[in-house]
């Protein structure tokens, strides 16, 4: 394309001369390359990074240092050593909850490893101590996929919270074993997998971002309202028609006596759906009847009101950066008088 040029003769109205402007061709592509000069602007100083204080400093070495003794167990966990259990987690109730109350209802004497997920990334603070890596590569031994939760006895060496479970309940004769019970266990587990891990799960529900997969506000709303309207009550009203329809109408889960089962399903109820919404949860009497009655087993009850983790989702800064909603962030009060995990 082209700017056609041509020749104006324009008359002055202050002279006879005759003045000639003259517009030359000049090709679109022409224009466009000719450089357009901007205005020099100075680049704004940048500030100067925040750094750490002795105090920063000494923190993460204290840090590492407490994580080099949590690796070197790991590290030399073997059946053939093992003495007592060991139990390695975050320090946090999480998914592995029902293992450690089914041991204390037990009475099995046991070692804990409650590793904090600064230790596991290696940073005291993420803004002074960028991650290096997680502890995976260190704890790797012969076993398939090394991460946590763990279980070493004198028999197993394993991973897989259910996995362990289930081999505990097998031990301890806790796991069902008639045709029709191990039928419902199994949808009563897969119950309470989908409660916290599926799409419409509180897993997936409060998880703001993390590494590279944030979520935008109107994101975390929807998530918020689908949860509030109908996941919450999908699941919660799943499990309490197991539970009532339970044949021998004990109040467990299954049969007459306590089983992994109602570990589990505790587990989502008390430490998941009621710290999230204590509101909601509040309409579920039958289910709040059922947290109470595991509450106070024999051991479960001392766990509980001792030494039980203070957090369902990571404590501290990284579980303020991954939480969309604070209730599982936030330490909860366990109120003596009903012996559950409450806000």
């Amino acid at each position: 394309a082209k700017l056609t040029s041509h020749h104006k003769h324009y008359p002055s109205t202050m002279s006879t001369t005759t003045t000639t402007t003259t517009v030359t061709t000049v090709t679109t592509a022409e224009a466009q390359s000719q450089p357009v000069e901007l205005p020099a602007v100075e680049p704004p100083t940048p500030a100067e990074p925040p750094k750490p204080t002795a105090e920063d400093i000494a923190a993460q070495d204290a840090l590492l240092a407490e994580r080099d003794v949590l690796i070197k167990v790991l590290q030399e966990a073997s059946p053939a050593t093992r003495k007592k259990p060991l139990v390695a987690y975050f320090n946090f109730r999480g998914i592995m909850w029902p293992v450690h109350a089914l041991l204390r209802y037990k009475k099995v004497e046991y070692e804990a490893i409650e590793m904090s997920i600064e230790a596991w990334m290696s940073t005291s603070n993420p803004m002074f101590f960028p991650p290096i890596s997680d502890a995976t590569a260190e704890i790797r031994t012969a076993q398939y996929y090394p991460h946590l939760p763990r279980y070493v006895d004198s028999d197993v060496d394993m991973q897989q919270s259910d996995a362990i479970m289930r081999y505990l309940g097998r031990k301890h004769g806790m796991l069902a074993t008639a045709v029709a019970e191990v039928i419902r266990m199994d949808q009563i587990h897969a119950i309470c997998y989908d409660a916290v891990f599926h799409y419409t799960g509180m897993f997936q529900t409060n998880l703001k971002g993390f590494r590279g997969f944030p979520k935008t506000q109107r994101e975390i709303d929807s998530l918020h309202g689908k949860m509030a309207g109908k996941s919450f009550h999908k699941y919660l009203g799943s499990l309490q028609t197991f539970l009532e329809s339970n044949p021998s109408k004990s109040g467990f889960m299954l049969g007459d006596n306590p089983t992994v089962t109602d570990f589990y399903v505790y587990n989502i109820l008390a430490n998941w759906y009621k710290v999230w919404d204590p509101v909601q949860f509040s309409k579920y009497p039958v289910m709040q009847a059922f947290i109470q009655r595991i509450a106070e087993l024999p051991g479960v009850k001392e766990y509980i009101l001792n030494d039980q983790p203070a957090t369902t989702w990571l404590p501290g800064q990284f579980g303020h950066m991954m939480a969309s909603k604070p209730n599982l962030v936030v330490p909860a009060t366990c109120h003596h008088s009903q012996l559950v995990s409450m806000l």
